[in-house]
């Protein structure tokens, strides 16, 4: 399920959708980006979907997404703490996990083991 224009990141595995762009108090772009892992719990497979803020320099544009898609992301100003910065809504259903700012790849979920089919 797409909630968001589609983005590319080496920060995250496989395709993310962004919702929202953020500007921090040092002028810094942010890119609230939210994707889905894969895993196990032992018994069953699942997918996770899962969030975090990451530098907007870092996200690029994936297939074929118009300019306009991009231009009616709505954008916040971001307080100093990035601990308060917003999480996603919760997807009903499904597990989730936000990993607040991302500046390095991310692979796993805590908690979980990665899928491998």
């Amino acid at each position: 399920m797409q909630v968001g224009p589609r983005v590319s990141t080496r920060l995250v595995d496989g395709p993310a959708d962004l919702l929202v762009w953020g500007v921090a108090p040092d002028r810094q772009w942010w890119a609230l980006l939210v994707w889905t892992i894969s895993v196990t719990d032992g018994r069953t497979h699942v997918d996770v979907w899962c969030s975090g803020w990451v530098p907007a320099s870092a996200v690029f544009p994936s297939g074929y997404v118009s300019t306009h898609q991009y231009g009616s992301v709505l954008r916040l100003r971001l307080p100093a703490d990035q601990k308060v910065w917003p999480t996603p809504w919760r997807f009903t259903g499904s597990p989730t996990h936000h990993f607040g700012v991302v500046v390095e790849p991310v692979r796993d979920v805590p908690g979980f083991e990665r899928f491998r089919a």
